[in-house]
């Protein structure tokens, strides 16, 4: 178990407004997330997430809880490596697909905070800032700020909660 602090913004910027901040690249890779829906437990209720990510052909399983606060995506998260027989295991119990959200990712480092620049498929551009601790959610809210993104302009709701809202703004729902 790790608490994953998170703060995301759509991102219009480029990477060299990064390596202007002393960013360091570290990777790309691209990731495609498989979500499910619990047999007998509402996750839009209850503010989980369960999915399957495959990373450039490496698997892993993660379970979020709910948002610890007001302001962040910050979540308590598990996460383990898994092979592709798990979805045959789940979907065995009862689990189904609730969306799958694939995005090209580009990451960087900076004062020890992960800053991830993602092309999420059908929505666009996001920066995301993680850390393993509460404690810096300050420091990246004032990283997005000189990056010339506001603390009222980060975004709550996940790329599945996103790409749903487009889906059904587009349907007329």
């Amino acid at each position: 178990m790790s608490v994953e602090a998170e703060v995301k913004a759509y991102w219009m910027g480029s990477e060299k407004q990064l390596k202007d901040l002393g960013a360091t690249y570290i990777s790309t890779v691209t990731q495609s997330d498989t979500y499910y829906r619990h047999p007998c437990r509402d996750f839009k209720k209850t503010d989980e997430a369960f999915r399957i990510r495959d990373q450039d052909g490496h698997l892993f399983i993660t379970y979020k809880g709910p948002k610890l606060d007001e302001e962040t995506k910050s979540r308590i998260e598990y996460e383990h490596p898994v092979t592709k027989e798990f979805e045959k295991i789940i979907l065995a119990l009862g689990f189904e697909k609730a969306g799958t959200v694939a995005k090209q990712r580009k990451t960087y480092l900076f004062q020890d905070i992960k800053i991830c620049i993602d092309s999420v498929e059908c929505l666009g551009g996001f920066i995301e800032l993680e850390s393993n601790t509460l404690d810096d959610r300050e420091k990246m809210f004032r990283i997005l700020e000189k990056l010339g993104i506001s603390k009222k302009d980060t975004i709550r709701e996940s790329y599945l909660e996103l790409l749903e809202g487009k889906k059904n703004a587009e349907s007329g729902k």
